[in-house]
């Protein structure tokens, strides 16, 4: 994967969807590169971390999910954070239209 300034276009975050999110491959890349992103993952991809580092789930937050034509929907959103707040650590945020209904939590897991 070649860097943007060396194909002369440049940008600020990279977006993908689960397809590229839940390759290694690619967000390595991206990672190395140093590129800013945000990759879609499936529900229920599976996340480990290394040893003695924790999961922590944080409240869920309300906001209006507004569509093309101008309606609007509540979602809600809570950041998991993997990892210690010192050394390796990856934030995810998980969306949902329900967060009542959540899938059970399973160790080692998202």
């Amino acid at each position: 994967m070649q860097s943007d300034a060396t194909l002369g276009f440049r940008f600020s975050v990279v977006l993908a969807d689960s397809m590229y999110g839940e390759s290694w491959d690619f967000t390595h890349a991206l990672h190395r590169l140093q590129l800013l992103y945000v990759v879609a993952i499936r529900s229920n991809h599976v996340v480990w971390l290394p040893p003695g580092e924790h999961k922590r789930y944080n409240r869920w937050h309300t906001f209006d999910r507004v569509f093309a034509e101008g309606s609007s929907t509540p979602r809600f959103i809570r950041e998991v954070v993997f990892g210690r707040r010192k050394g390796y650590r990856q934030r995810f945020f998980q969306l949902t239209t329900d967060p009542v209904r959540q899938p059970p939590r399973r160790r080692g897991t998202s």
